[in-house]
Parts: structure tokens; C-alpha cells; sequence
């Protein structure tokens, strides 16, 4: 992979400039058709310019070929969560998460996703496990805390906002 290139096109995304990003993306892709990080920032470019049936075919030929490719699972289960397909959005969290049970960002995912859907309980105990892995991460213990209160749990909620 060259850094140079791939630098130059987070520019080019961070401009705006999706066609040349896209364009430069092809060509590596062209170059490299086996190298997965590439076609994964074809996705995030498609992503940009909200082409989300391109990104998900992209996505879903990453996991085809490479099943353990965690950055797929978290951009299609972020894609799906826009799209409001919230049952196919929880399956690639929780698909990263038999991956790594501790991937800090499918859990944060999966804990916003759960309160989505108003299943608060779920959502504070993967906000519990996240306070485990990362006890000084204030906007986890905030969640937590938000959790509480959602629960109804006022005295935890203040307790635990006092430490």
C-alpha cells in the first residue's frame, strides 16, 4: 500500500472531492485487485457521495472473501444503521464481536443501536462492559449514567455520576 497515495485521497475526501477520490481508488484497485483495505475505502467513498447499495455490494464482497475483515462488518452495520435497518445493523456488531469480544467501537455501536430501539437494558450492560475495558472513557460512563435514568435507576444514576 502506498501511505502516499492513500494520504492523498483522505484529502481528496475531506475536501468534498468524491470523484477523484473514487477515481484514484479504482486505479490502486486496479493495480492491487486482491487488497481488501483499498476496496474497503471504495465503500467509504460511495459512503460520501450516498451511494449505499454500491457500498453495501463492496462490503458484502469483503466478508465473502475475507470473513474476519472487522472494518467491513463496522462500515455495513454503520450503513444499515443510517438506512434504519437496525435488525441487519445489530448482526454486524454482533458479528465483530464474536471476532473480538472486546472491539470497543462495535460495542459503542451496538449500545447506541440497543437504545434505538428502546432496549435500554441491553445498552447499559454492554456500557457496563465497556466501562470495564476503559473505566476513564467519560462519554461511556455519561451513556451509562443516560442509561440509568432511562431505567428509571435515579440513585445509581447519581452515584455513579459522583465518581
Amino acid at each position: 500500500m502506498n501511505k502516499k497515495d492513500i494520504s492523498n485521497i483522505g484529502s481528496l475526501i475531506q475536501e468534498g472531492q468524491f470523484f477523484l477520490a473514487q477515481k484514484k481508488i479504482e486505479e490502486l484497485i486496479s493495480n492491487e485487485p486482491n487488497n481488501l483495505s483499498y476496496r474497503n475505502i471504495l465503500a467509504i467513498i460511495y459512503v460520501k457521495q450516498k451511494k449505499f447499495k454500491d457500498s453495501i455490494m463492496v462490503l458484502k464482497n469483503i466478508i465473502i472473501q475475507s470473513p474476519k475483515f472487522i472494518d467491513a462488518y463496522i462500515n455495513l452495520g454503520t450503513i444499515y444503521n443510517e438506512l434504519n435497518q437496525l435488525q441487519d445493523s445489530e448482526n454486524c456488531f454482533k458479528q465483530v464481536i464474536l471476532i473480538d469480544p472486546n472491539h470497543t467501537l462495535a460495542l459503542s455501536h451496538l449500545a447506541s443501536l440497543y437504545d434505538k430501539k428502546s432496549n435500554h437494558e441491553k445498552a447499559l450492560k454492554i456500557n457496563l462492559k465497556l466501562i470495564k475495558i476503559n473505566p476513564n472513557n467519560l462519554e461511556v460512563l455519561n451513556n451509562y449514567s443516560g442509561g440509568l435514568v432511562k431505567l428509571g435507576r435515579l440513585d445509581e444514576a447519581k452515584k455513579n455520576i459522583k465518581k
